[in-house]
């Protein structure tokens, strides 16, 4: 189970968006994590669209994402899904989230001459995204040695490093001028918290620019730990823009802009 997760706070989240279908509001509230937590939080998402059927018939590797309930499962999963990462998100469910915290973090960065380092590179789509958009110097970071190889197959980032986020980075302090992470701050075992040794390695000014899946941004309260890093003079939040995240399940995320002090 992820760690601070409510399940019935996620059951919550999704029922109002179902009107008045008493069936569907009156469901147990399952385990977080579980293949039932996602088909439910599935259901619940498409509902607004009547998709619902053709979304749940949606299986692979996104539903195995949701059902692993460890960080070894889910290391699994994603050694296994590297191949075909990129056109089963992109292609079959419309991933959005990747193009739209980079055109974000170009808003508020749109000097290209800067050094970037990307934290949960994965196969590479938010790097790509960013390097579309005229920025060249890319380190990127990863668990998965499997997702860094198809990454490095894109041709656009300085260096590639397998490292988890949960510990210290073995990189210089204050040695970048930006941090993006899309897909790392999400039903897992990554918490607010580990943004703190991040933030030591972004220049005084730099920004972090970065997704936080929609059912966990209220469940562990990142916006009281913006605020507190506000109130201890570390960081400034510029910008937490709701937006799309997967389409085709409607799935959305909260992107943040902060500024280091």
């Amino acid at each position: 189970m992820a760690p601070g997760l409510s399940a019935a706070r996620i059951t919550r989240r999704y029922a109002p968006k179902m009107g008045e279908d008493e069936d569907l509001i009156k469901v147990a509230a399952p385990a977080p994590n579980s293949a039932r937590f996602y088909d439910m939080v599935l259901k619940f998402s498409a509902f607004r669209t009547g998709e619902a059927a053709m979304a749940m018939e949606r299986k692979g590797f996104l539903k195995e994402a949701y059902d692993a309930d460890t960080e070894e499962k889910r290391q699994d999963l994603y050694r296994r899904w590297a191949k075909s990462y990129d056109a089963e998100l992109t292609g079959d469910y419309s991933y959005v989230a990747p193009l739209r915290t980079a055109e974000l973090f170009h808003r508020h960065q749109p000097d290209t001459d800067i050094e970037i380092l990307e934290v949960g590179a994965g196969t590479g789509l938010a790097g790509q995204a960013l390097h579309d958009l005229g920025y060249r110097v890319i380190d990127a970071v990863d668990v998965i040695q499997e997702m860094l190889d198809e990454a490095a197959k894109k041709g656009i980032y300085r260096s590639l490093t397998v490292a988890d986020i949960r510990a210290p980075l073995d990189f210089p302090a204050r040695s970048y001028d930006a941090m993006v992470s899309v897909g790392t701050f999400s039903i897992n075992e990554i918490l607010p918290d580990h943004l703190l040794p991040l933030m030591g390695l972004v220049k005084p000014g730099g920004l972090l620019c970065f997704t936080v899946n929609e059912i966990v941004f209220d469940d562990r309260d990142y916006r009281g730990f913006f605020d507190r890093l506000a109130a201890d003079g570390t960081a400034e939040t510029l910008e937490i823009r709701y937006d799309d995240y997967i389409q085709a399940t409607e799935t959305r995320a909260y992107i943040c802009v902060l500024k280091v002090a």
